[in-house]
């Protein structure tokens, strides 16, 4: 006898969003560069909730940039950066990934905190 799980509906990709990895300013000119990575990094988040809105594509991007400033360590800055969320459904799930990439630099002073660039193009979602 075959024992299969019974049939769920897949999720269906209901909204793509991106921004390409675009160089950021570092805040001041006292601010030394003193290693940086010769290639971007890319680090992938998942988000499961009940219903979407933009503020929580807002803090689901801010919250795995927060996550890729964390697994980047000892890096401390970005010399560029961008992100993709994909915004999937089934019924009344959601679900986000969440892709972040960046150029992680370690530099002589503390960072300014800061949000990802573009963030405000997620308003419309």
């Amino acid at each position: 006898m075959r024992f299969s799980p019974k049939w769920q509906r897949s999720y269906e990709v209901v909204g793509v969003k991106e921004v390409q990895p675009t160089f950021t300013e570092l805040p001041t000119e006292d601010n030394q560069i003193i290693r940086a990575s010769d290639h971007l990094v890319v680090s992938s988040s998942t988000y499961e909730m009940k219903r979407s809105s933009a503020s929580d594509c807002r803090h689901a991007l801010i919250a795995a940039r927060a996550q890729y400033m964390r697994d980047i360590s000892p890096a401390n800055e970005l010399l560029c950066e961008g992100w993709r969320i994909v915004i999937m459904q089934k019924a009344e799930r959601t679900k986000m990934i969440v892709s972040y990439i960046g150029q992680p630099a370690i530099v002589s002073s503390k960072p300014a905190i800061r949000l990802p660039p573009f963030i405000d193009i997620l308003n419309d979602i």
